[in-house]
């Protein structure tokens, strides 16, 4: 299967889960809701590389805001902050389906219902490499559990659409 991805498409960074966004979104609460981004790195002695990228996802799914190097958490961040409600998990699920590779992976679950590992594994490799498609996928199938887009079943090697 070859697929091709255009550089102006959505990729989710390799490997940002699902708990760095949120952490930052509780750390960012934590110090009232807005604080300098540089603070952050100091408060949570995150690498640099990973925070910008938690920075940029938790931003892009409407979660805060960056304003001259401040974060500033939404209305919708600080309902995150405050707990996951269905409903909250429900606007961001949406969102995370215009983001490779889900986009993809959940354009082939809901025509076909299931897919084997090894064709998300191909998927993961055009997008981010060979060398880094085990802990890509890891990371994928973290997203997929934790917002209920799919189950994977590791003694069939298959990835279920719920």
């Amino acid at each position: 299967m070859g697929v091709s991805f255009l550089l102006s498409e959505r990729v989710l960074p390799i490997c940002i889960s699902v708990d760095h966004v949120l952490g930052l979104v509780e750390v960012l609460n934590s110090l009232g809701g807005r604080a300098d981004a540089s603070h952050i790195n100091d408060v949570t002695d995150v690498d640099a590389d990973v925070l910008s990228h938690a920075i940029d996802l938790a931003e892009w799914f409407g979660l805060l805001k960056s304003v001259k190097g401040d974060l500033i958490l939404t209305d919708l961040g600080r309902e995150v902050a405050r707990s996951l409600h269905r409903n909250t998990v429900l606007k961001l699920r949406d969102r995370l389906s215009e983001i490779e590779p889900f986009k993809t992976i959940l354009g082939l679950l809901n025509s076909r219902g299931k897919i084997e590992a090894d064709e998300v594994a191909k998927i993961l490799e055009d997008i981010y490499g060979s060398d880094t498609v085990e802990e890509a996928f890891n990371c994928v199938t973290g997203w997929g559990l934790f917002f209920g887009i799919f189950r994977y079943d590791p003694r069939s090697k298959v990835i279920i659409k719920i």
